[in-house]
């Protein structure tokens, strides 16, 4: 088997000689009608060698040797025309310019010969692929039964691969598509079987073993019904990355993956100012707080893809820092990784003394709401304290633009998690005449965030239940970590300083039913088999979540998913003695003096 491979490409050169000769002696034989006069045959013979020098050279140019049999496509096809041609071209000159010219030479073989040629050529390189692609489902038992669903062009893409990649062991029994034009047609000679109607049927018909959903551009509408139409069938579903996480355009069979909710809850793919962010950002030194966590990561991979000068990487996060620095390593940008605390304000003077950062995103912050509820002296050092230290340095140090990261529990906050973002929030916004223009971009939950409840959920599921949910009426606004990053950058393009943005989070989602849709996906029933149980709401816990507090609007900007908040009332201008006030009481840890304060500084926000 090994020689075989070693010497595969001279077998290939070696029917390639044959068919060259036997094509140009059948031309002879076709012209005339299987009687050849012997001076013919004589020319025939005398002229044959030149003809398979000619071709073969011609092939060799036209990388007919190169190419893997098995993954024989159009390209190759057309690259045989060329050479063919080609050679036909340069044999005619050399045949016209013997001193006898064409006489005596049957002038139709120079059409006979082509064409018969190209059929011999091509076939044998098709016919190659076509038996490897079916000896491999024979060789694999027939391999698993599949069905995609999608007959455009990713499914052509996953069919293709299938073949082309016998380990995957997959036996494609057909297609559904809802355009009602392709049913009955045959892709690769294989059918497209139905619309979703009849999927149920097909599965039973077919025996289906797995499905593959192989349309990347579908909406969260059009893949939660396609997924709901699949779930009736128990069969295990998989689908394509929506098309918003494709890098280049390209479908691989290695990003075919288990649907998961961020595939349901996920939205439809965000138009981004990509050009005005990359006219902003490039040639920019930048610096990331809380660099090593979801936004914060999520933020320097967007980051680098608009070729900064350098991003500097801070948080006090060691592991998460190096892992993400490891990422995004080869990038061509000049990445630096710094530990350290917003807290620390000789240490953020001194990074910015170093790498002079021209802008800042504060992603860093302490956000899960139940521990902040025991622990409220750190949430007001590390969310108030940290962001003023930040601004300050910024301001010192000359920086363009701070984008703040907030939260919609800054929203009429109910939790220590929203009364410190919401301080923060007011401090920024009224510092925006300064030299730094600074603003905060408020959203909700991410999806898959540390500590967030769709990780919390899998673990539960994994571990055999039970699902734990607080409220059956409790709702949350979810967004995916690319999207709310990517939106982050094209707010920091938008402001000019005070701005409070609020990222458009779409309709809110009931946690029992996300939880019941986890279930299911992970081929569970709920309540029979993975029970669902109700604790009771948390301290600072909202049922429903609201993205814009009770004295305040919103207004459009240039951007569809990206509002700014309008306050209905003048915002304090908070002055250095009640952040001294803050600080002493958290770092002496009075608790309850603290609360006042807090309350205090909030309710001077209010209306009169």
């Amino acid at each position: 088997m090994k020689l075989f491979e070693r010497y595969k490409r001279w077998l290939v050169v070696l029917y390639d000689l044959f068919v060259i000769a036997f094509s140009f002696w059948f031309a002879f034989f076709v012209r005339f009608e299987g009687a050849i006069p012997p001076d013919e045959y004589v020319l025939c013979i005398k002229l044959l060698p030149i003809v398979m020098i000619v071709r073969i050279i011609t092939f060799y140019y036209y990388d007919l040797y190169r190419g893997i049999l098995r993954y024989a496509s159009m390209p190759d096809l057309l690259n045989i025309f060329k050479a063919v041609i080609v050679s036909s071209v340069i044999i005619t000159i050399i045949i016209v310019m013997r001193p006898q010219g064409l006489v005596g030479f049957p002038r139709s073989v120079f059409l006979i010969d082509p064409v018969f040629l190209v059929l011999l050529v091509g076939n044998a390189r098709f016919l190659n692929r076509l038996y490897r692609e079916r000896s491999s489902l024979l060789f694999s038992g027939g391999g698993v039964r599949l069905l995609i669903i999608g007959a455009g062009d990713a499914g052509h893409t996953v069919l293709k691969e299938i073949n082309n990649n016998p380990k995957l062991k997959y036996n494609v029994v057909g297609f559904i598509d809802d355009n009602e034009s392709k049913i009955g047609l045959l892709i690769q000679g294989i059918p497209v079987l139905s619309d979703m109607s009849g999927i149920k049927d097909i599965v039973k018909k077919k025996k289906v073993e797995e499905i593959i959903i192989a349309i990347p551009s579908a909406t969260r509408q059009q893949m939660e019904k396609i997924v709901s139409s699949c779930e009736q069938t128990k069969i295990k579903i998989k689908t394509m990355p929506a098309i918003g996480d494709i890098i280049d355009g390209s479908v691989y069979i290695s990003q075919i993956k288990d649907v998961q909710i961020e595939d349901l809850l996920g939205r439809d793919v965000v138009k981004i100012d990509f050009a005005a962010i990359k006219t902003y950002l490039t040639g920019k030194r930048i610096l990331v707080t809380g660099s090593g966590g979801s936004i914060g990561g999520e933020i320097c991979r967007q980051i680098v893809k608009f070729s900064p000068q350098s991003l500097i990487l801070f948080g006090r996060g060691e592991n998460s820092i190096y892992n993400v620095h490891k990422e995004l390593k080869g990038n061509n940008v000049k990445l630096y990784q710094v530990m350290g605390d917003v807290i620390n304000k000789k240490k953020l003077q001194g990074v910015f003394r170093k790498y002079k950062p021209q802008v800042v995103f504060h992603a860093a912050a302490n956000k899960h709401i139940h521990l902040l509820e025991y622990n409220p002296d750190e949430g007001v050092l590390n969310n108030i304290i940290g962001t003023k230290n930040l601004f300050e340095v910024c301001e010192e140090y000359g920086v363009e633009k701070l984008v703040n990261i907030s939260t919609d529990k800054a929203a009429d906050p109910a939790s220590m998690l929203g009364y410190t973002k919401r301080i923060a929030e007011i401090y920024l916004s009224t510092r925006k005449y300064n030299v730094t223009r600074a603003m905060s971009v408020r959203f909700g939950n991410v999806l898959g965030s540390r500590g967030s409840v769709i990780p919390l959920f899998r673990e539960q599921i994994k571990n055999g239940g039970p699902v734990t949910v607080t409220h059956k009426d409790m709702t949350r606004y979810f967004m995916t970590i690319p999207e709310a990053a990517q939106l982050v950058l094209q707010a920091c393009v938008l402001g000019d300083g005070g701005e409070i943005f609020l990222l458009d989070m779409g309709a809110p989602v009931k946690i029992t039913d996300l939880a019941r849709t986890m279930i299911k996906l992970s081929g569970f029933e709920p309540e029979t088999e993975i029970p669902i149980v109700f604790t009771g709401p948390r301290p600072g816990e909202k049922l429903t979540e609201t993205l814009v507090g009770k004295y305040e609007s919103i207004v459009g900007t240039a951007h569809q998913k990206i509002f700014r908040i309008k306050q209905q009332n003048t915002l304090p201008e908070y002055i250095e003695k009640d952040f001294e006030d803050l600080k002493n009481l958290a770092v002496e840890m009075d608790i309850d003096n603290l609360l006042r304060k807090i309350r205090e500084l909030l309710s001077l926000s209010l209306p009169n």
